[in-house]
Order: C-alpha cells, then structure tokens, then sequence
C-alpha cells in the first residue's frame, strides 16, 4: 500500500447537486491592469452593506429544504444523510461523499492553522460569513450583513483570518463608503473597526487586504484612482489607523508584498499599462530600487519572497504594445543583503516557492529544458515547471493549456499554483479547465477534469478547497504512510 493515495471530496453546492455546465467555460473578472492576465487572478469578491448598526445574527442561516431535514447542514460522512450523486465532471478517483446547501459562496480562506474554513455567502439581500471547522465541518460560527447593489461593484472585497484563528476580518460595502469588520469565533455579533468617517479615504471604494505586519496590525489598501493603490496601517485591537512611515511612496502601487522578516516592501508600480516592480526597506528610510533601472527594461513584477530574496519576473526591453508576438520574459532573484542579482529561468512568466523553501513552481512560456545548468522555455504553449531549490534543477514539467498564445493580451486570468503547508503537494488549475496535483517528486494526478476553477487554497491535514461555479468543493489527500 506503499504510495497509494486517497481523496475524499466534500462539495458545498450553491443550490442542491451541481449543474451540467455550459460550454462557455467561467471567467475571472480581470481588473483593467494588464498584470493581471499573467498574475495569480483574484477571486470576483463581493461587497456587503449592513444595516447602520452592524446586525447579530442569532437565527440559523435560510437553507434550501432537502429530503431529509437532518440533511440540511451535513457533516462529510454522515451515516443518517442519503447517498449524494456524483458531480458531473468529476474525475473517478475522487468520492462524492457529502454536500450542503447555503447560497452562491464567493470568496473562502483558511484559518492559518488550517483547521477551518471561512467563507463568503449570497443569500439574496442577507449576505453571510460562515465558519466551517475539522474533523466535521458543521456550521461552527455565521454572521449576517443587509446588503444592496452597488454599481460597478461586488458584494464582498475580502476575507481574512487573525493570527491566531479567532477571528475573521471582512471587507464590506457600507453604503457611503466600503469598510472592514471583525467577527470573532463564538460570538453571534461582529464589529465595524471603521465607523463613520474613518472608513472613507478617497473618492474610491475599493480597499484590499495585504498583510499582517504582527499579531494586531494588518496592511491594506484603498485605492486612490486607476492603477493607485494607497497603503494603510490597522490595528485591529484598538481599531486605530496607524501612521505609514513615508507614506508619499505608498501610493502607487497596485500590490504590496512583504518580506518574512518585514524589512523589506516590494510592490508593482500600475500607474501605466503594464506593471513596474520596485522594493525598499520597510519602515525606511532607504530609497527604493526600481527593477527598470536595474534591467534597463521598462516591465516588471514581483512574484514571491524567499528569506531575504526577492522573485521577479522581467519582460523584454520596449513598450508592451510595441512587442509584435508573445514575449518570453526571464525569472530573477534579487538579493535584499547584498543588492546581487541571478538569472534563474528564461521564458518565465510566474513562479511560486514551497512553504519548506526546497522546491519552487515556475509558468513559462513553452516546455521548459535544461541547457547548461539553465532552465529555458521557447513557445507559446503554457507549462508547469517544477524546480529544485535554490539549485534551479528542472524536475518536472507539465502542459497548462492546450494551446499556445500569440500577444500577451491574449493569455487569461489562472490563479495560482498552490503549495499545500508542508510543501508535498502542488495543486494548479489549467487554462483548458479542471485541476491537476503534482507531489514534490514531479508525479501528477488529475484533481478535476473540465471545470474552470477560480481558486484554491490549502487547509491542514491534506484538505484542498477549490471554488467551482459558485461552490467549495472539498478534496482531501491522505497518504496512507503517515500518521
């Protein structure tokens, strides 16, 4: 028994079983920054209004009758619940063993300590906060928010978990501006750390999660027109707005990335067409190093931080316009300590390292080869690549989509890849649809075959989550070695 793997699925649907779907398969919303064709595609978050006073929800969430009232919040494995079919476009090796119903799920996160789920749901008018937990997943937490459409906007712009996994932080539309409120597990009511005034930073409404810079304060953003994202401090004990040492610098970038140790920033500078990476020292005083005078090129972004490292995707010289078929950017990595940077790979559009710091997920542009100790990729068609780290040896590559791109416009929005905590698993939807696995050794098996999957994310003890038109679909991997 050696190897062999187990899944299990858990689905929870948006109004009973799934549908067939359609042809046309389901697309992330791309926001109007060309980066976001090449980087990880956010989740389509709603935003959602409540009432002037932040309401408690003391009643059970509506759930659509089932056949069995017992049925209505089912654990996975529930021996009183009646057999469920399996999802169409489901691959064999993955049981359907349970679901249940609440409303379109939007956004969902795991607690950082993997062991429950939250997630965003549309019920109509009264938009939800559910909290599912291991070993049974039942309803543990929900809050309630009285929403109205807002136009141009979603429902909900965010979610994310406290340190410490007690808490769940949200971006919500209040009406006159959008604002964050914090729910604290096994409490029936919730707080608006932004009342009145406070909420409302500029004539735009979109905020952002970023980061949490230690146990109470988190960044976020607000943006502050096209391209301009404005960089905030919350601390969400006291729910005071903390000064942003040189904060002048902080409002022009559409992302921010900090390093492990927070002594560095680096973000994607949006202000035109197509990105600009820079980073400099955080809180300062240091200048900032822009990767277009480093590269003498005028595109860049930043993709993952390793240590003191700093990931970077550089693009060809000249205006993005001006390039007449698809570029074939390289990967960098550039050294916080000593300012040095190494040529990692050429033909990489985006790259991801494991959580255990030994392995590194790179997307290029063609199937990528090994040439003199260098990984290289020529071609149109998208490829998965896993790499040793930081040695930069190819292990494994696998196609990504069917079929190659001619301009850079053309490539679509995909999230990801996943690295699972322990950094055994890469989990990775396809440009074609559906989802593939592919453990550390390079050895792939297909997770789900057409669907087009708009997230995913790890929890703890091998749950995989995915949104799937509208839903959480649940996927755990056991190996049968370990404990």
């Amino acid at each position: 028994m050696r190897g062999r793997v187990i899944w299990t699925v858990l689905v929870i649907l948006v109004a009973g079983c799934i549908p067939e779907p359609s042809p046309v398969a389901i697309s992330v919303t791309p926001t109007p920054v060309i980066s976001s064709l090449l980087s990880p595609a956010p989740v389509p978050y709603p935003i959602s209004a409540p009432s002037a006073t932040p309401l408690s929800s003391t009643s059970s969430p509506t759930v659509p009758s089932r056949t069995l009232p017992d049925c209505m919040d089912i654990a996975p494995f529930a021996p009183e619940c009646p057999d469920q079919s399996l999802p169409p476009r489901l691959v064999s090796t993955i049981t359907f063993t349970s679901a249940f119903s609440s409303g379109p799920v939007n956004l969902f996160t795991w607690s950082p300590n993997g062991s429950c789920l939250a997630y965003g749901v549309d019920n109509d008018r009264e938009d939800q906060v559910h909290i599912r937990c291991q070993p049974d997943f039942r309803l543990a937490n929900h809050w309630s928010l009285i929403s109205w459409p807002v136009t141009g906007l979603p429902t909900w712009s965010g979610l994310v978990w406290s340190s410490d996994s007690r808490a769940v932080l949200f971006i919500f539309n209040r009406n006159d501006a959008s604002s964050i409120g914090l729910a604290r597990l096994g409490e029936s009511g919730w707080k608006d750390l932004l009342p009145g005034e406070k909420a409302r930073m500029g004539v735009n409404r979109w905020k952002n999660f970023q980061d949490w810079l230690s146990e109470t304060t988190l960044a976020f953003t607000h943006s502050c027109g096209t391209g301009c994202s404005e960089l905030h401090l919350l601390d969400v004990d006291s729910g005071d707005l903390l000064p942003v040492p040189q904060a002048g610098e902080y409002r022009i970038a559409s992302r921010y990335l900090f390093s492990p140790d927070r002594r560095w920033v680096a973000g994607n500078i949006a202000l035109r067409a197509f990105p600009e990476a820079f980073v400099k020292e955080w809180p300062g005083p240091g200048k900032s190093v822009y990767f277009s005078s480093l590269f003498h090129t005028e595109n860049s972004e930043v993709e993952f931080w390793d240590k003191d490292s700093l990931g970077v995707i550089v693009y060809p010289p000249g205006r993005w316009q001006d390039w007449k078929s698809l570029p074939h950017p390289d990967l960098y990595l550039w050294k916080a300590s000593t300012g040095q940077v190494r040529l990692v790979a050429r033909g990489a559009y985006r790259a991801v390292v494991a959580p255990t710091g030994d392995r590194l997920a790179v997307l290029f542009f063609g199937e990528p080869q090994s040439r003199a100790g260098l990984v290289e990729a020529a071609g149109s068609r998208p490829y998965l690549g896993l790499l040793d780290w930081p040695s930069g040896y190819l292990l494994a590559a696998f196609p990504v989509g069917n079929e190659g791109f001619s301009k850079i416009k053309s490539v679509p929005p995909l999230p990801g890849p996943f690295w699972s905590p322990d950094g055994k698993w890469l989990a990775f939807p396809l440009y074609s649809g559906g989802a593939s696995l592919v453990d550390r050794n390079g050895n792939a098996r297909s997770v789900l075959s057409t669907r087009q999957v708009e997230w995913m994310e790890w929890g703890g003890n091998g749950y995989l989550a995915m949104l799937v038109d509208g839903s959480v679909q649940l996927v755990r991997v056991l190996d049968p070695d370990s404990p």
